[in-house]
């Protein structure tokens, strides 16, 4: 295996699998309420690294532990993170499950680009093809047996097509990467 490939691979399994752990119906503050709350240490200790900000008197004060969990409780409506803040949280914390839930809200999904994919390979080929199969394979699992009885897709059926759609779109971005790492003057 490659280099590219392997890296490819670490990232599907690594925050691609972070990504597809979080249900897509998870509300942006569900998503920043269990990205503080998964961090090692908890709220307390992602706030120690956060940046300082300026308070309303115009002095720079850090962000207090229990400032961050109020702002990422769900059923606080007094407290909120600053759109910078949610990002400092993820950017910290390695956790994307307040982006993911952004985009799925939105109608879109969020994928890391900056995966090393040079050239295109023969592997990066036969992995697309691969990947293709695998959407096809678990959409007709999916509802080979809806004809008999009119069942509907379940949520589970939906979320391995979703997951295998998702593999197949970062397998295409790699490509793309790729061949523009190819072009005169797109490097």
């Amino acid at each position: 295996m490659n280099a590219t490939v392997h890296r490819l691979n670490t990232y599907l399994n690594g925050e691609l699998g972070r990504f597809l752990a979080t249900p897509f119906v998870m509300s942006v503050r569900d998503a920043a309420y269990h990205t503080v709350h998964r961090y090692k240490g908890g709220p307390h200790a992602l706030a120690g690294r956060m940046p300082s900000r300026m308070n309303a008197r115009g002095v720079l004060v850090p962000m207090s532990g229990s400032t961050l969990q109020h702002k990422v409780n769900p059923n606080n409506t007094t407290h909120g993170l600053f759109i910078e803040e949610a990002r400092d949280v993820m950017a910290l914390s390695d956790d994307y499950s307040i982006l993911h839930a952004f985009a799925a809200e939105l109608g879109h999904v969020a994928l890391r680009v900056d995966v090393d994919c040079e050239g295109v390979t023969a592997e990066m080929i036969m992995r697309l093809t691969k990947e293709f199969g695998d959407v096809l394979a678990e959409v007709g699992a999916a509802t080979s047996r809806r004809g008999t009885k009119g069942e509907q897709v379940t949520t589970n059926e939906l979320r391995k097509v979703e997951k295998q759609a998702v593999e197949l779109i970062a397998a295409v971005n790699c490509l793309l990467a790729g061949l523009r790492s190819q072009a005169p003057g797109e490097a």
